[in-house]
């Protein structure tokens, strides 16, 4: 039994806060007696109460990243300290409290708290089998620790009347001590992560990896990736998982979870959130410098620091390709809501393309009264991530002595670094300039010695010349910018390096300068690949291969192509079915395909009937030609399909070895044939191997084209034949026949503009005019209406009351009928046909085509509802000669109420037909 008199102001400090008041509940049956007087706060796992300290402390440094109040600061700060005393006292066993915990509440003597080093925050406490956890708040603290605690006290022999329990520990180690692995003390995060990979356009992962610096037999030999995950507009979890195969099981994540500021290591042993993802064990926890948090701007951090390589989990590889899964969900962990899978070869950052300088440097500056010329050229960088250049120069001077340019900060000497070129052993190296005295002029170490194509020379005329190519930038040395002021510094001297005996400091901005044309060579464009002669290469996505050859017969041409072949093999970066499908228009439906079921091994000719599933159905066995068909799933996680398919088949979409195809490609995620997750549209051109995506600009004006078809056909249309319909509904008058005729005229004035835009847009895009059913039924639908508005303007008159109608009038009245069915019925197809094409054209999912199709066929519905039903309901009434208004005086008469108070908004119905204007 212990006195826990001093340890309730400390738990009470902790309570105050809500961020650890689930822990204290959680913890505090175990830290008080309870009412039978036993204390069991010894079996407490102190890993868990690790965690709690180490949350707090996440959550004091996002504080003071986010610039928050002193205040609140201090006090997460005082509870940190709280939750550390929490977690020592109830993993030191009752024996060593009793003996060491005095009744003033301090450590023994010392006023120092035991998990305080110095500066340094650090939990030490030992569990119940006496082994002892240390945790520091710098990240990259050694696995021992080293403290100074108080004059040491021998640990007093327990008493016979000692509980068994919390007799003497012993050294073993427990399954709950959190043994975190050896850490390079050299190796840290720089304080900037500068290299960064956009997962996707709302999320970013900023990174550096930090290599081992130890010997390869080192313990610590091991590297860092140093991690700040950023989403956009998301407040849930977020995760990024290491794969072997692109697939979600059998990987391993971190995942970082805001509404408890956790951020862990879990395995990932099935798509079954409930199940398959797990908390790793605690010996594997050994992320540092993890904490998550939103920003007020809507943006979840998730930051981190893990080793590159630990036992086993899978290795993050400094050279070669990591495959990385990025999801992410709500509040708690769950089914994600998005989830995407790259690639990243970390080797790649360090590249740096071989940049050569130009046969001749154009551009050059005269260095006044010292009788030298610099001349210069400026290659910058050949692609964003080398984030480098060279400068090219030449220095020549009417001197026969050594010669120096030096890049400055200042233009002090003292400080700058120079490339010189001695005389006495025609070297040019790269010193530092340390002060004025020649004795503090010292060469750069080897290391730092990167100029290219060095050259120094005396030729017969009296100049020096001295040559060479040095990198912009480069790491512990003055940058060289393309854009802005740099300061040089030119001096000349003696044969030996020594005092200099001219000088001259000058300042340059590269950007300023004007190019002067050059005359080069011409280039010849490199020959197109033969793509029968060698396979040639598609990359249908990040994670699917195209390769392809053509086996064009001797005794035929690739303009004949009798006979011809083509061995395709497609590569995917996963374990699931794959397809290639060949098209004539890039759509799904109507075209013909390929597909291996690694799940059967079976390789088969399908044709595509619909969207659906159960419209995928095999060939005929007459029709399964397919020569040298397998497919398999490798020990890589590739799944890899090849065959070799006649390119001319009776009955079959041909495929040209001269002429653009219409490719499709897709793969599921499982190995059994289901609807597919991803498919691409490509055209390729066989025999010059010149394959590229289908392109897809001018989104917003087919977009616009669509908006203004469906306010066309799928609004004011159907308005205009409603109007003409329920008139009887409408108040006494020529209101319907108003009506009508601007619905109608605003239909059309939108359709004349859909048409110039399909037609202009398809121009721009080097389209063919009029060659699908989409801009066939255009084409008819505008000649059509135009027609129908004419016959509306120059209609037969209506007979005078008691009169029969004109059998010209009749027949217009059908006609009119007719044609205005017809038009509404094709307007309604035509833009569901619309529909389809931009989803195909811009890579639209599967499901978003689906529910953006039935919404507009919802709508449809109730507009041909209500043109049918009220109709047959018009029609109703014409015949039994009463108006809507008397119906509904009957109905009210049967109810008992007094119609005579009532006043009817249309005359008689057959005032109605009789009107002047009467149409449909």
């Amino acid at each position: 039994m212990c006195d826990t008199r001093h340890e309730k102001p400390i738990l009470d400090q902790l309570d105050q806060s809500f961020e650890v008041r689930s822990w204290y509940k959680m913890l505090i049956p175990k830290v008080l007696p309870h009412e039978s007087g036993t204390n069991t706060r010894h079996q407490t796992s102190p890993s868990l109460h690790l965690r709690t300290v180490h949350t707090i402390k996440q959550k004091t440094q996002r504080d003071h990243s986010l610039g928050r109040s002193s205040a609140m600061i201090t006090k997460k700060s005082n509870l940190s300290k709280a939750a550390l005393f929490l977690a020592s006292y109830l993993s030191v066993p009752n024996h060593v409290q009793a003996s060491q915990y005095g009744a003033a509440g301090t450590w023994g003597n010392n006023s120092q708290l035991p998990w305080q080093v110095g500066n340094e925050t650090t939990s030490s406490f030992t569990n119940s089998s006496g082994s002892t956890n240390l945790f520091s708040s710098r990240s990259n603290a050694p696995t021992k620790v080293q403290t100074k605690s108080p004059t040491p006290k021998p640990t007093p022999t327990p008493s016979p009347t000692d509980n068994p329990s919390t007799s003497a520990p012993t050294s073993a180690p427990t399954s709950d001590t959190l043994i975190l692995p050896p850490i390079p003390t050299t190796l840290t995060c720089p304080t900037i992560l500068a290299k960064s990979t956009e997962i996707d356009p709302t999320t970013t992962l900023h990174y550096e990896i930090v290599p081992s610096n130890d010997p390869p037999e080192s313990s610590t030999n091991n590297g860092l990736l140093c991690g700040r995950l950023e989403t956009q507009s998301h407040d849930g979890w977020v995760g990024l998982a290491i794969s072997q195969n692109l697939l979600m099981p059998r990987s391993e994540a971190i995942i970082g979870i805001p509404m408890d500021d956790s951020v862990l290591k879990y395995d990932l042993s099935s798509y079954d959130a409930a199940g398959g993802v797990t908390v790793m064990e605690e010996r594997k926890q050994t992320l540092r410098n993890a904490s998550i948090y939103t920003n007020e701007d809507g943006t979840t951090i998730m930051e981190f620091t893990k080793l590159l390589v630990e036992e086993d989990e899978i290795p993050i590889r400094e050279e070669g390709v990591n495959i990385f899964l990025y999801a992410r969900g709500g509040d708690f962990l769950g089914l994600h809501w998005y989830r995407r899978s790259y690639k990243k070869d970390f080797a790649e950052d360090n590249f740096v393309p071989e940049l050569s300088c130009p046969d001749v440097l154009y551009m050059s500056t005269v260095l006044e009264n010292m009788n030298a010329t610099l001349h210069y050229a400026i290659v910058p960088s050949t692609s964003p991530e080398s984030r480098n250049g060279i400068l090219c120069g030449r220095l020549e001077a009417k001197h026969d002595g050594y010669i120096s340019i030096a890049f400055s900060r200042t233009v002090s000497m003292v400080g700058a670094e120079a490339i010189i070129g001695l005389p006495s052993d025609d070297s040019v190296l790269k010193y530092t300039l340390n002060d004025h005295n020649v004795g503090d002029v010292f060469p750069m170490r080897e290391d730092r010695q990167t100029l290219r194509d060095t050259s120094f020379d005396m030729d017969e005329d009296g100049r020096t010349i001295m040559e060479f190519t040095k990198l912009l930038v480069e790491d512990w040395q003055i940058p060289i910018m393309e854009d802005g002021e740099n300061i040089f510094l030119y001096a000349a001297g003696g044969y030996e390096l020594g005092v200099h005996s001219a000088h001259l400091s000058f300042t340059k901005d590269f950007a300023e300068d004007v190019p002067v044309p050059s005359v080069e060579e011409e280039e010849l464009e490199p020959p197109a690949k033969d793509c029968s002669k060698e396979l040639c290469d598609f990359e249908l996505d990040l994670d699917y291969l195209l390769r392809y050859k053509l086996n064009i017969p001797k005794d035929s041409s690739v303009e004949e192509c009798t006979g011809c072949t083509i061995s395709m093999e497609l590569i995917y970066e996963g374990e699931a079915w794959i397809s290639i499908a060949f098209s004539n228009d890039g759509k799904m439906v109507g075209s013909e395909a390929v597909i291996g079921t690694p799940g059967d091994g079976n390789v088969l000719k399908y044709i595509m009937e619909s969207k659906v599933i159960s419209g995928v159905e095999p060939m005929p066995e007459s029709q399964q030609t397919l020569l040298d068909a397998s497919i398999e799933v490798t020990d890589d996680g590739q799944t890899i399909m090849k065959f070799t398919k006649l390119m001319r088949e009776p009955g079959e979409i041909e495929i040209s070895a001269g002429d653009d195809n219409n490719f499709l490609g897709a793969y599921g995620i499982d190995e059994v044939l289901a609807t597919h997750t991803k498919r691409q549209s490509v055209v390729l051109n066989l025999a010059s191997g010149v394959s590229e995506e289908v392109a897809t600009p001018n989104k917003a004006a087919w977009l616009a084209h669509g908006i203004m078809a469906f306010l066309s056909w799928g609004v004011f249309v159907p308005f205009a034949v409603q109007a003409s319909v329920l008139r009887a509904f409408l108040p006494k008058g020529h209101m319907w026949i108003k009506l009508h005729k601007a619905f109608n005229c605003i239909a059309y004035a939108l359709f004349i503009l859909i048409f110039i835009i399909g037609v202009v847009y398809t121009s721009m895009e080097g389209g063919s005019h009029f060659v699908n059913g989409h801009q066939k039924m255009g084409l008819a639908m505008l000649i059509m209406a135009f027609g129908q508005i004419l016959a509306g303007v120059f209609r037969p008159p209506n007979p005078v009351p008691g009169e029969a109608k004109a059998a010209i009038r009749v027949a217009w009245e059908v006609g009119h009928r007719v044609l205005g069915v017809a038009l509404l019925s094709c307007g309604f197809w035509q833009m569901d046909s619309g529909i389809g094409l931009y989803a195909t054209k811009y890579s639209l999912s599967e499901s978003d085509e689906k529910h953006l199709s039935i919404v507009y066929w919802i709508w449809i519905g109730v507009m041909s509802a209500v043109i049918i039903f009220g109709g047959v309901y018009f029609k109703y009434l014409k015949s039994s000669g009463e108006s809507p208004v008397q119906v509904a005086e009957k109905k009210d008469e049967k109810k008992g109420v007094d119609v005579t108070a009532m006043e009817s908004p249309v005359g008689d119905d057959s005032e109605n037909i009789q009107e002047k204007d009467q149409d449909v």
